[in-house]
């Protein structure tokens, strides 16, 4: 299934947050990150793909439509046998358990389906987190978003592109009416359970800040981020499992991570909270212990 799916992913600056997306990675689809040269934080966000061991390619940023119309060109001559393409954005968790539903529309080919609803963590701020049921009205939101390879090829039979180059917000809609316009397809809502499937980490970066989202707030559900995160499966690799396991592996990930955070000690925490997550205690007790040890190296 892995090889069938692959996730068109395009990435610009944040990349603690990028860190956070890909600790969350699933294993049923393969990610595909579109970088930009001209990002600020470029070399930080291709440090950390590279270190998760995931493909990526590189396009100008103005505009993002055209920079995820070259992604998706580049996953048909990279991933020939593809099946599927699902979006998924750099500040987005996927449900594993997702899949169960998109299943049977998978094997019935269904040309372009997701879901509607969306759960929200701000990570700044008021830090609030919420569910917005439908938040592209009767239509899919477009993370988690399934496109059949069909889709692709009948667009491309048109010379049309899937969204429209010059367009740098309002994306899904966009793309939607695009293959609504040109192959009267319109997209599927899947129906799923009452558990979370789709979270939007929300920053003051986000082309829609949640704090730009107050004409939505009136349906805005609170909900506890211990409920929320439940639902979400982390997963790191067994390279980066190696690497925790040692003192030396350990200053090594904290090399490769540290212009990631904005100081040190919030690397060494979020590395050794990972080491936890692993092997169920801390590897330092403190930040000043592994400074000694850090200093000793």
């Amino acid at each position: 299934m892995r090889n069938k799916i692959i996730a068109y992913i395009p990435v610009w600056g944040r990349p603690e947050i990028l860190l956070e997306h890909l600790l969350y990675t699933n294993d049923w689809y393969t990610p595909f990150y579109i970088l930009s040269l001209k990002d600020p934080k470029y070399y930080e966000n291709m440090s950390l793909i590279s270190m998760f061991g995931h493909n990526y390619t590189i396009h100008e940023n103005d505009f993002l439509g055209a920079k995820e119309n070259f992604g998706i060109k580049m996953i048909e001559s990279q991933y020939p046998d593809y099946e599927y393409l699902i979006h998924i954005g750099s500040d987005d968790l996927i449900n594993p358990e997702l899949l169960h539903y998109y299943i049977p529309e998978i094997v019935k080919e269904t040309p372009f389906f997701g879901v509607s609803g969306c759960h929200f963590h701000e990570k700044v701020g008021k830090k609030r987190c919420v569910y917005l049921p439908k938040y592209n009205d009767e239509h899919c939101i477009g993370a988690g978003r399934m496109i059949h390879r069909s889709v692709i090829e009948a667009m491309n039979e048109a010379n049309e592109p899937i969204y429209t180059p010059s367009q740098q917000s309002g994306l899904d809609n966009n793309s939607r009416l695009n293959i609504k316009r040109v192959l009267g397809i319109d997209d599927k809502v899947i129906k799923t359970g009452k558990s979370a499937y789709v979270l939007d980490l929300k920053t003051n970066t986000n082309i829609n800040p949640l704090t730009m989202m107050e004409a939505l707030s009136d349906r805005f559900v609170d909900v506890q981020p211990e409920w929320l995160y439940q639902f979400f499966e982390k997963r790191i690799p067994s390279k980066i499992s190696k690497l925790l396991y040692t003192s030396k592996g350990f200053l090594e990930c904290h090399r490769l991570l540290n212009n990631t955070f904005k100081d040190d000690r919030r690397c060494f925490e979020f590395i050794n909270s990972m080491h936890r997550d692993i092997f169920g205690a801390d590897k330092y007790t403190s930040f000043k212990a592994f400074r000694v040890v850090r200093n000793r190296s």
